[in-house]
C-alpha cells in the first residue's frame, strides 16, 4: 500500500493508484502506510497517533496489516494476540471518532481465530 521511493522502481504499492479513481475535488486521499511496519511498530512510532489527530467524522481509513506482523524473524514481528488487539484498537478509536475502518487483508495474513 505505500507509495515507494523512485530507487525502489517499478515496485508499487498499490495505495499509490488510489487517488486516480476519485474526483480530486470530492475526495481527497492520505496515504500514510511505510514499507515494512507491522501494528505494533505503526503504534509505537506514533503514526497511528497522528491518523487519529486528522481523523473526522464521516472519514475512511483503510487497514491494512498482518505481512509485517507474521515473521518471527523480523523486527516488526508482532505476537497474534497483539496483532488481534492492534486490529481492535484501529476499529474502535476509528469508530470512536465517527469514521469508517475499512480492514483490507492480505492473503497471507495470520489468522485471527
Amino acid at each position: 500500500m505505500a507509495e515507494k521511493k523512485s530507487d525502489k522502481r517499478p515496485e508499487t504499492g498499490w495505495g499509490e493508484f488510489l487517488p486516480q479513481h476519485f474526483k480530486p475535488k470530492k475526495v481527497r486521499v492520505e496515504n500514510h502506510a511505510m514499507n515494512g511496519r507491522s501494528t505494533r511498530t505503526f503504534i509505537e512510532e506514533k503514526r497511528w497517533q497522528a491518523i487519529l489527530e486528522k481523523l473526522k467524522q464521516g472519514h475512511y481509513v483503510f487497514i491494512e496489516f498482518g505481512h509485517n506482523d507474521q515473521p518471527k524473524e523480523k523486527a516488526s514481528y508482532t505476537p497474534l494476540a497483539d496483532f488481534r488487539n492492534n486490529l481492535i484498537r484501529f476499529i474502535n478509536e476509528t469508530r470512536a471518532k465517527k469514521a469508517n475502518p475499512i480492514l483490507l487483508t492480505p492473503a497471507n495474513a495470520p489468522s485471527l481465530r
